[in-house]
Order: C-alpha cells, then sequence, then structure tokens
C-alpha cells in the first residue's frame, strides 16, 4: 500500500511519538495521520496494532521482514467489536458457568437490554463496556476496558439493593468517564450518519475524483479521436497559453472549458494530461486498437495483400493493404505506411511486407492465398520481383497484376497509338493550364452561373490518375460554350499577354476534327469506365471481373459498325451546329510520309510521323473519313490492348473462379487443383464435387452464380468444403484501388506544414482516419483502462511513481479535521506530520530567492515601508 521511504518515515515519526508519551504532560495527546485504503483490500492488508512494538504500526502483508518484528494479533481484539461494528452482544443458548461457592453463575443476555454499552467477550467470558473501550482515555477503569468484569455474583446485587446501594453495572454507568464516553459515541454516531467515517469519506472523496479524471481523460480520447479521423494537425507553433492558436488539440480542450466547468477545473491545473506525450500515448493505443481488431477479424485463416508505393515529400512510403472475408463479407483493410526510403529492390520490398505483418502479431496459422501489385519489375517479376519473394514462403500466393491500373494503361497506349487522341488531350490540357489563372477561372465560373450551367472544373491529364480523361471530357462537353464566350472575349480585350494562348486554344477547339474526337473518346472512355468504376469497388471479386472484362471486350467489338457510328455522327452535327462549328475534312499533307524502312518487317504499336495514304476530299464523306481514320483506329487499339493485357492466361485464374461461383466444377478445376492442398484448407475434393452438385439443385436457375444468393442459402454446417473455397474464392484481389485510396489520405495527413511528423505517429493516424469505421467503434473506457495500465511510463517522463500524497489538498484536509475536532477533549495536543497540506500559509510572502520587484510589490501591498536605495 505504501512505498518503501514512506514506510520509513512513518516508523520513524512514529517512534519519536512514543518518546513524547514519556513527557510530564498531562494533556491528551491525539496522533493524527491518513492514508488511502483501497477498497478492495481485505481487512488482512490493513495495517494492524502490533503489541510489542510500542505503537508501532506493520503491514501485515509484507513481504520484507527487515527490521519488522512479527505483529501479534490477540483473539480478544478480533472477539470485540471494533468502531465500525460496533459492540459485540453474542447470544448463546447457555452462557459459560463459574463455581461461586455451592452455585453455578453465567452471564445472562438480558443485561443487554437496559445497557446499549455491554458487550460480551467469549473468548474471556467477561463483558465490557463498548463505550469506555473505544472512546476511553488512560484515566478509565480498567475492569470494563481491559480486564473484563466476570464476577456474576455481584453484577446485579451484591453491593445491596435494599440499603440503596447500585449494582456493578449501574454504578460504572453513572460514572464521569463512562458518561463521557457515551457522549463521544453518540457524537461520532451522529458525524457518520451524516457525512460517514473518515475511511468513509477517504474512499467517497477518492471514488468521485477517480470519476472525475476518467470523464475527464474521456473528453481528451474524444478530442484525440475527432482531430484524427479528420486529418487535422494536433499541435501548434506556440503553445503557450498566452498564444492566440495553441494548437487544435489544446484549442479544443479550451472549448470544452467554456461549457464544462469540471473539465476547466482540471484542465486548469499544472498537471492536466494535455502534453505532447500523453496525446502521443492516447494515438498509439487507440490506432493499435484499430489494428489488434483487424488482426483479430484475420485470425489463423486466409488473407490476400496489397501494396503500391508513393513518394511522400522527401520519403518513399509503401502502403500494406489486406483482403479476407468475415461471414462471406469482403474486408480491405489498411495496415500501414512502411518507409522504404532506404532501399527500394525486390528484396527490401518483400523483408518490408513480411517484417510489418510479423510486427502486426498475425497468428503464424495464417496464410496469405494472394497479392495484387502494379506492373513494376520490381512487384511482378516472375523470377526476381516481390511477388516471387512471398512465393518462397507462401508457395499458394498467386499473384494479380493490378486491373486497375491495367485499365488505365489500355486507354494510355492507345493515345500513343492515334496521334489524332494524343493531340486531343494535349488541348485539354492547355484548357486546364489557361484556366487555372484565379481571374480566368473567375471568369468561366461566373459566366456558367449566369448561363444556368453547373460549374464544372478541369483537372490535369496524369496517367496515374484512371478516370481523369472521361471526366475532362465530360465536363468540356457541358461548359463548352461558356469556354468559348471566355477565351473571344478575352481575346477581343487584350488585356493580358496570354492573348496568344488563347487564339491557339480557341482555333483548335473550334475546329471539326477537335469536336468529333471529343464524342468519340467521350463514348469509348465511358464504357471503359465501367470497369475502372468495377476495379475500385472493395466487393468486386475475381469472378466477377473476368465476365465483366470479356463483356466489355464484346460491347466494343459490337460497336465497331457504321450504324453505331451513326449514332455518334448525329449527336456531333447537333453539338456543332449549337456553337457555329463546321465540320469539314482536315486539309491533307501534298507529300506522303514514309514508315521508316528498318521498321517495314514490325508491327508498329506508336507513333513515328508516318502518314497513311492520302484522302480524295472531293469523293469521300466527312462521316465516312472520321469513322475510318478516327472512330474505327481509337477502338481498334482499345480492343487489342484489351485482350493483349487481359488475355486468356492471365484470366484463366478469374475464369476458375467465375465458374466455381457458378458451381460448374469441372470448369473450376484450376482454382480448385491450385489451393487444394492449402495448409489449413483439408478440402476433400470428392465431398467438394457432391456439395455443388447438390447446392446447383438446391438453388434455382436465376440464384446460380449470385454471391447474394449463395450467402443467403448455402450453410458452412451443409456445405463445409464449398463454403472454405467460396471463401477463398471471395479473398482474392482484382486491384490495389485501396492503396491509391491510402495515398489520397497519406497527401492530407502529411502536408507541407506536417513534414516533420515522426514515421510511428504518421503511421498510426492513417490508420485512425483510413480505418473510419473501425475508429469510431473504439470504446473511450477500453481506451483509459489501457492508458491506466501503463502508469508506469509517467516516470519516464519526469515524474514519480503516484501515491495518495499527490491527490490530497489543504480544502479537503481542512474540512476532515474540522469535523474531526468536534470529537476531542480540550485541552489536548495534536501531533501531525509534516506534510504540505498540513500547512498552508495564509499569506504567500516572498522567499529569499524572489526578485528584488516582487519583493517591493509585496511590501506596497502590505503597508510595508523600505527606501529605493535598499538593496537587501
Amino acid at each position: 500500500m505504501e512505498r518503501n521511504d514512506i514506510i520509513a518515515m512513518r516508523v520513524k515519526f512514529l517512534r519519536k511519538m512514543c518518546h513524547l508519551r514519556q513527557s510530564n504532560d498531562t494533556r491528551p495527546i491525539v496522533y493524527l495521520d491518513e492514508t488511502w485504503v483501497n477498497q478492495n483490500h481485505s481487512r488482512g492488508q490493513i495495517w494492524q496494532n502490533a503489541q510489542n512494538t510500542e505503537g508501532l504500526k506493520i503491514p501485515t502483508g509484507s513481504t520484507d521482514t527487515t527490521d519488522q518484528p512479527e505483529p501479534i494479533v490477540d483473539d480478544f481484539d478480533l472477539d470485540l467489536g471494533d468502531l465500525e461494528s460496533g459492540p459485540k452482544r453474542p447470544k448463546l443458548k447457555q452462557f459459560p458457568l463459574t463455581q461461586f461457592g455451592s452455585q453455578k453463575r453465567g452471564f445472562n443476555s438480558s443485561y443487554y437490554v437496559n445497557n446499549n454499552w455491554l458487550e460480551y467477550s467469549i473468548n474471556k467470558d467477561a463483558i465490557f463496556c463498548y463505550a469506555c473501550r473505544i472512546f476511553g482515555n488512560n484515566h478509565t477503569e480498567p475492569t470494563f476496558t481491559s480486564v473484563g468484569f466476570k464476577n456474576w455474583k455481584k453484577l446485579c446485587g451484591s453491593r445491596g439493593l435494599k440499603n440503596g446501594k447500585q449494582s456493578k453495572l449501574d454504578a460504572h454507568a453513572s460514572t464521569k468517564t463512562h458518561l463521557t464516553c457515551m457522549a463521544k459515541w453518540s457524537g461520532h454516531n451522529i458525524t457518520v450518519q451524516k457525512t460517514g467515517t473518515v475511511h468513509t469519506q477517504l474512499t467517497t472523496q477518492h471514488q468521485l475524483e477517480i470519476a472525475a479524471n476518467r470523464e475527464y481523460m474521456n473528453s481528451l480520447i474524444d478530442i484525440t479521436l475527432y482531430l484524427a479521423t479528420q486529418g487535422l494537425a494536433f499541435r501548434g507553433h506556440d503553445e503557450n497559453k498566452t498564444s492566440l492558436n495553441q494548437g487544435n488539440f489544446k484549442e479544443a480542450c479550451v472549448l470544452f472549458s467554456k461549457h464544462m466547468p469540471k473539465f476547466s477545473e482540471i484542465f486548469s491545473k499544472d498537471t492536466n494530461y494535455t502534453s505532447h506525450h500523453i496525446q502521443d500515448e492516447i494515438i498509439d493505443i487507440c490506432a493499435n486498437s484499430v489494428k489488434d481488431s483487424i488482426i483479430e477479424e484475420v485470425g489463423p485463416g486466409i488473407f490476400s495483400i496489397m501494396c503500391d508505393e508513393a513518394r511522400c515529400y522527401k520519403d518513399e512510403q509503401m502502403s500494406l493493404c489486406i483482403r479476407y472475408v468475415k461471414d462471406f463479407d469482403i474486408k480491405e483493410r489498411f495496415l500501414g505506411f512502411i518507409d522504404c526510403s532506404e532501399k527500394q529492390d525486390a528484396q527490401a520490398l518483400s523483408d518490408h511486407i513480411l517484417n510489418y505483418l510479423q510486427t502486426c502479431k498475425l497468428s503464424e496459422k495464417a496464410q496469405i492465398i494472394s497479392q495484387s501489385y502494379d506492373g513494376a519489375n520490381v512487384m511482378s517479376g516472375k523470377f526476381n520481383g516481390v511477388q516471387s519473394k512471398i512465393k518462397t514462403k507462401f508457395p499458394h500466393a498467386t499473384f494479380t497484376h493490378c486491373m486497375a491500373h491495367r485499365i488505365n494503361l489500355v486507354v494510355v497506349d492507345m493515345c500513343k497509338i492515334v496521334k489524332e487522341t494524343s493531340s486531343f488531350f494535349n488541348t485539354i490540357e492547355c484548357i486546364y493550364v489557361h484556366f487555372s489563372h484565379p481571374s480566368k477561372n473567375r471568369q468561366l465560373t461566373d459566366l456558367q452561373k449566369s448561363l444556368g450551367l453547373k460549374i464544372k472544373t478541369f483537372g490535369r491529364i496524369s496517367n496515374t490518375r484512371w478516370n481523369c480523361r472521361y471526366k475532362n471530357c465530360e465536363a468540356l462537353k457541358q461548359c463548352f460554350r461558356s469556354i468559348l464566350i471566355v477565351l473571344k472575349t478575352e481575346i477581343e480585350n487584350e488585356a493580358d499577354r496570354d492573348v496568344n494562348e488563347a487564339i491557339g486554344i480557341l482555333s483548335t477547339i473550334t475546329k471539326g476534327q477537335f469536336v468529333v474526337v471529343l464524342f468519340i473518346m467521350s463514348h469509348v472512355l465511358c464504357t471503359i469506365n465501367i470497369l475502372s468504376n468495377m476495379f475500385q469497388d472493395k466487393n468486386a471479386t475475381l469472378g466477377k471481373s473476368a465476365k465483366l472484362i470479356n463483356n466489355v471486350i464484346k460491347s466494343i467489338e459490337d460497336s465497331r459498325t457504321s450504324e453505331s457510328f451513326s449514332s455518334i455522327w448525329t449527336s456531333i452535327q447537333t453539338f456543332a451546329k449549337e456553337h457555329g462549328i463546321s465540320i469539314d475534312i482536315p486539309s491533307q499533307p501534298k507529300r506522303k510520309r514514309q514508315q521508316p524502312s528498318h521498321l517495314v518487317q514490325f508491327l508498329v504499336s506508336t507513333t513515328t510521323g508516318a502518314t497513311s495514304e492520302a484522302v480524295d476530299v472531293e469523293t469521300i464523306l466527312a462521316e465516312d473519313y472520321f469513322r475510318i481514320n478516327i472512330y474505327f483506329k481509337v477502338l481498334d487499339s482499345i480492343i487489342v490492348n484489351l485482350k493483349k493485357r487481359f488475355s486468356n492466361e492471365n484470366l484463366s485464374l478469374a475464369v476458375g473462379v467465375d465458374e466455381f461461383i457458378k458451381l460448374n466444377y469441372d470448369g473450376s478445376t484450376q482454382f480448385i487443383d491450385h489451393y487444394k492442398d492449402l495448409p489449413g484448407l483439408n478440402i476433400c475434393q470428392q465431398s467438394l464435387r457432391s456439395e455443388m452438385m447438390v447446392a446447383k439443385n438446391y438453388l434455382v436457375e436465376p440464384e446460380i452464380g449470385d454471391i447474394g444468393d449463395i450467402k443467403k442459402n448455402i450453410s458452412p454446417q451443409v456445405f463445409p468444403n464449398f463454403c472454405k473455397m467460396f471463401q477463398l474464392a471471395l479473398t482474392l484481389p482484382i486491384s490495389s484501388a485501396t492503396c491509391e485510396r491510402s495515398f489520397s489520405a497519406m497527401r492530407k495527413i502529411k502536408t507541407w506544414l506536417r513534414t516533420s511528423i515522426q514515421q510511428k505517429k504518421f503511421n498510426e493516424l492513417s490508420i485512425l482516419y483510413i480505418e473510419k469505421d473501425k475508429t469510431k467503434l473504439l470504446n473511450n473506457d477500453t481506451i483509459l483502462n489501457i492508458f491506466e495500465k501503463k502508469c508506469n511510463r509517467i516516470s519516464a517522463y519526469g515524474a514519480t511513481h503516484l501515491d495518495y500524497h499527490t491527490q490530497m489538498n489543504a480544502t479537503i484536509f481542512k474540512k476532515w479535521f474540522i469535523d474531526m475536532l468536534n470529537n476531542l477533549e480540550e485541552p489536548c495536543v495534536i501531533v501531525m506530520d509534516n506534510a504540505s497540506y498540513h500547512s498552508v500559509l495564509s499569506v504567500n510572502y516572498p522567499k529569499s530567492n524572489a526578485i528584488k520587484s516582487s519583493v517591493q510589490q509585496w511590501l506596497r501591498e502590505n503597508g510595508g515601508f523600505f527606501s529605493i536605495r535598499n538593496t537587501e
């Protein structure tokens, strides 16, 4: 219960008080001291009296017996009542009898009726006065306090009741000492009824203080979680109380203080748990709780990993995400960022991944069954890439080239091959740059408002932004009129030096070929965007992706007809007519540029400057020209690249998963054979075939292949082998889009103003921000309990281990002291230790180390006289 140094000081203090007992001072001496007693401690753990140590108290549960005598516990002490229990008044069927002459006499419980102070000791077969024993002093009659009265012959009348003399009980009850002790007992009972005992008051006050502190800490946890989930900074440049901006965390605490008086009371103290160390500790506990909940959901099961890298200012960060299934629901979770700035080769990256998974305390039985990265050689290399390194430890971890990256590369390759589309997107990039100027952007948005159009803005064309081209095409179509007006106004006014740029943009976008390419690209990219959106969906499965890819390829092939282009051409003509644009065949060069001779025998997939045969503009229609030279070329490039990047070999596993979900055993043998020997899976192929056959007959025809219906109707208890493989099929990833989303969060958390943030804290804040759904489910009491268990770490920040002295103050002690004085005799001597809250100055005078100005100010306020020339 106490530190060893406090015990030693207490022993020394008590021994000094023993010497005071031997002085000639006749006044009663009251020794006052206090300590916390935990409500969970048993009686054996609370300090007891030791009879042979001159009043010294020793903890009975202490294991260190150095210089400590063994405590002696008398049965007599345990037989009688104490201050809390009251007098012990047992009622026996037969009390012990003692021989008095020729008669045997004993105590009778009827004496309890008229003497409420009377108590009986079974061990000593004697009666005592509870009031005198508990509240008496050295002058109290020892017969009823320590020795015990057992002369039953004289108990009720041996003094001669007939002659008017009192019995032994009545005589003791009428003494002055007994009446004084009874008054003290009565006063004690009144005090206990009103305010409780000192121990009760200590415990109650302690519990109230704990409740207030926990409520305060819960508020700090709420502030921490709010800032973390919103991606806001915690600290400020200057966090002094005089600062106008102390940082988001402390400013939030100040706001709470205005509306929560209890919060303000603790926050205004010197120790208010708002330091950087406490903030980091709470963030660490919350982030680890979120991460542990994810790891707990994975358990000893199977999961897939998804990784990608991105530059974060001067650091290279790798995002690690996992995909798993819980109750047939697909989960894609972010585990953290890994700083891989030192080295980015395959061995280093694979080591980072495996080591981080190990630090996350994943079960040793958990198996990686698949991995998904982008197409960089260091990641996708078949022999020395990261995927091959991971396979050496997890042989069943198949590699899936991120399909979202692949579909983006299809569009990028198309722009390289068809030079008209490349010129088209270069023009859109010029439009974006031109209207990035604040004044021009304001003119464009104001004009869109005045025309009643929805405000649209342009984004930068980037090869790593998957749908930026499609969004820019749609934005250009909707705000084409407002762009024309702004450009024409700018050219007419000649207000700045960018007029030449405006003339060039206006000249290009008013050409018929630009409008044709705009509508063709909008039509094609709209179809491609379906695949892109599907690949970014967390619930997308490998089986669905294979089916959708084949359907998209077939749709594009079916649209490669004159009829399909005719519908597009009608829209082109309508648009051109509304904006006064003429759709003409572009002028043809007189001289045909030839293909280089060394490329004649090669299939060229990019532009080389060579041109096709010259077109006779007088004999061919504009619709036919654009259909053959742009529309068909774009579609052919898209189809060829889709089939190249999503070939049957690349999609063989995906097709097998699709057939498995359709309950076609023969069509899914590649998928089943690859994972049948996975450790811990324990699949029986014969049972699996039978279960799939029964499940196919059990489900009606429209439900076959529907994942939702399989989840609803297929039970793991009835179809155990199928459900294991079905869970595995859902775990296979199709892209690393979750990693890409984490990079968006990364740039919001680690801004230019927060580049000095440490990797550990950056990683923890990223987990809390990205996994918001998990963060909002955190229980504050659970976090606070973990924080409480880590209280030993306070010593690392300069504070010592806490004891009850740090939780006591002069106000609380003064109240207890005044209540105690009402139960003391006058005059008396009160002896206390030298605790800081026992002696408080009524006037806070300057100390010897005070500066001269403060001493002079104190003298002025208190009427003191001094000379300015005085130096001391």
